[in-house]
């Protein structure tokens, strides 16, 4: 992924539109936002599986299923599986996808900027 130094120097000069811009200065900014959107991009995915886990472990206690993780992380309801102690599913990787959605990136972008800063 590689974006472009023409939407880089138009988003550069939307902020301060007398600045002059080097080709090098453009580049460099360029390779900071590409490294900033996948970054956001690899936190929000994170904070979007937390919620689906979140969320698959309140269908679990509404269907009335033990969802409790006792202290070796073996999961007390029958047929649920093995659990790690943070209550997530081990084992193979879950077949259903998760979509990354702007609410997810709300939620890391303050930490996001700071690391960024």
């Amino acid at each position: 992924m590689s974006l472009d130094p023409g939407l880089t120097r138009r988003i550069l000069l939307r902020h301060r539109p007398d600045a002059r811009l080097g080709s090098d200065s453009v580049l460099a900014a360029s390779e900071l936002l590409r490294l900033l959107v996948l970054e956001a991009r690899r936190r929000g995915q994170v904070q979007a599986e937390c919620e689906a886990e979140i969320g698959d472990l309140e269908e679990d206690a509404e269907d009335g299923l033990d969802v409790a993780v006792d202290g070796d992380g073996q999961a007390d309801a029958a047929g649920e599986g093995r659990r790690h102690a943070g209550g997530m599913r081990m084992g193979a990787p879950s077949s259903s996808t998760v979509q990354i959605m702007p609410d997810h990136i709300a939620k890391i972008a303050a930490e996001l900027l700071m690391d960024f800063s």
